[in-house]
């Protein structure tokens, strides 16, 4: 799945996508109790996701020293492979030691037993709860989304706001199209700026 995930995806692509889209999917699945444990200690966290999908999220939301991971393999400097290869894990423990805590889930404590001051057990069960994720009022920064506004649940009143903006968004949208095409680029931006873009 990797493969076909990454192969031929540029690295900038990537990380742009793993700070903004990816960050909204791990907030809203943030375990409470790993978060508390995390807040003001210098952790190094490893996972088994490939280190550039969750080092952004990890190092800007969890403030974590450092993130061990699977890495990708790139071709050219810029490309990925889709190749994923795994990192030195007895590397990974030693930073652990330096770190003091681990956060682990049930079926891998004992390669940390040795490794850490403090472990923190997260069972499976205990992680899918709806009780055990971080509420967003709860969230370490503002969850900002990918195309630069807030993202919010859909309430009923939200809902209602949205559908009651779509007969104005489409004509306004057809309006912006048809100026762009109609006017000079210099005209058009100003159209465009006059209209909200």
């Amino acid at each position: 799945m990797a493969f076909v995930t990454f192969c031929g995806l540029r690295t900038g692509d990537l990380r742009l996508i793993a700070r903004t889209v990816l960050s909204k999917i791990f907030l809203e699945n943030l375990h409470l109790h790993a978060c508390e444990v995390l807040k003001g200690r210098r952790a190094v966290v490893l996972t088994t996701l490939p280190r550039l999908m969750v080092e952004g999220f990890l190092k800007e939301y969890l403030e974590v020293g450092e993130v061990v991971g699977a890495e990708l393999q790139v071709v050219k400097g810029c490309y990925f492979t889709g190749v994923i290869s795994w990192p030195d894990k007895q590397r990974a423990l030693r930073d652990m030691v330096k770190a003091g805590a681990a956060i682990v889930n049930l079926s891998n404590v004992h390669h940390h037993q040795l490794s850490a001051k403090e472990i923190y057990v997260v069972r499976e069960e205990e992680s899918r709860s709806e009780s055990s994720k971080m509420p967003r009022n709860k969230y370490p920064k503002p969850l900002v989304f990918h195309d630069g506004r807030l993202a919010f649940l859909p309430t009923p009143c939200e809902m209602m706001a949205f559908f009651m903006w779509i007969p104005v968004a489409i004509p306004l949208a057809v309006f912006r199209i048809a100026m762009g095409i109609v006017f000079p680029y210099k005209i058009s931006i100003f159209i465009a700026a006059i209209t909200g873009i």
